[in-house]
């Protein structure tokens, strides 16, 4: 989200960047954001009550009140759930999916892409395969695939000259590593030591 948000005001878009709720651990994604940045809710990521909801949405309003027309980016399920109704007309709502088809359609994922997704702008995945998943199973008529953006570009490329296994994500429990490095650790005794192992938070 910061890397995109980041991007956008790069190329001279008014880009303000909305989060529901206080991350337990905030952190600083840009150095320099060229980006707004606003809070929600002042409280970490949990169940809502009635009033707490309310109160939410009337936020939500005042705030998108403010802006001139242009998209909605809304990043998760989630999101696109508790927004879809307060976005006024003329922020064209754009919904993210993050992960794979086949991890949606283990979760409650698949169902809530389905039920609200096709009613967006633009449902966006992260590859054509995914795009075309969705679009058959979830019977979604403006699904697209732009992968996730990068930072930056490396200035030249590798020269492969060495045999290197990545690990990228972020460095949580979720990511798994753990189970990246056994399975190194076990293949490294039969492929040999000429392999490296590189872990990228």
């Amino acid at each position: 989200t910061h890397t995109l948000a980041q991007g956008l005001a790069g190329r001279g878009y008014d880009v303000h960047v909305l989060g529901l709720h206080r991350a337990a651990r905030p952190f600083r994604y840009v150095e320099q954001p060229g980006y707004r940045r606003h809070v929600i809710n002042r409280f970490p990521m949990g169940r809502l009550s009635w009033t707490a909801a309310h109160r939410e949405r009337h936020r939500l309003r005042g705030m998108l009140r403010g802006l001139g027309p242009g998209f909605a980016v809304l990043s998760s399920p989630g999101v696109v759930s508790r927004l879809k109704d307060v976005i006024p007309r003329r922020l064209l709502p754009i919904g993210q999916y993050h992960g794979s088809y086949e991890h949606a359609r283990g979760s409650w994922h698949l169902r809530s892409v389905g039920r609200d997704y096709g009613r967006l702008e633009k449902a966006v995945f992260l590859s054509e395969e995914d795009a075309w998943s969705f679009s058959e199973h979830a019977l979604l008529p403006n699904a697209c695939a732009i992968p996730n953006p990068l930072p930056g570009w490396p200035s030249r490329t590798s020269p492969l000259t060495r045999h290197r296994v990545l690990g990228v994500g972020r460095l949580e429990g979720v990511k798994r590593f753990d189970r990246l490095i056994t399975a190194f650790a076990e293949a490294r005794r039969t492929v040999g030591d000429g392999w490296e192992l590189h872990l990228i938070g």
